[in-house]
């Protein structure tokens, strides 16, 4: 019987990632057993300097409201203003 093959892909190219320590640990792992055969698929590997970002967007600071417009006004204080 053949061996099953599985690829870990390593998808993030950025300098501060984390990705790698995991592949390596699913790699080391399954390297244990006779019936599997991995391989770890790096992107870096691969020209693809489109993905080179500093950080992702994901993690792009965001905009709050101010705290001002977001309080609730009483009814009393509503009242009292009209």
């Amino acid at each position: 019987m053949a061996k099953l093959k599985i690829a870990i892909v390593i998808s993030t190219t950025r300098a501060a990632r984390f990705g790698h320590k995991p592949a390596q640990w699913v790699h080391d792992i399954a390297a244990q057993r006779d019936d599997i055969e991995t391989e770890i698929i790096d992107l870096r590997d691969f020209p693809m300097p489109f993905f080179d970002e500093v950080a992702s967007n994901a993690w792009a600071p965001r905009r709050t409201r101010s705290l001002s417009a977001g309080k609730r006004r009483s009814p009393s204080s509503m009242a009292s203003s009209s």
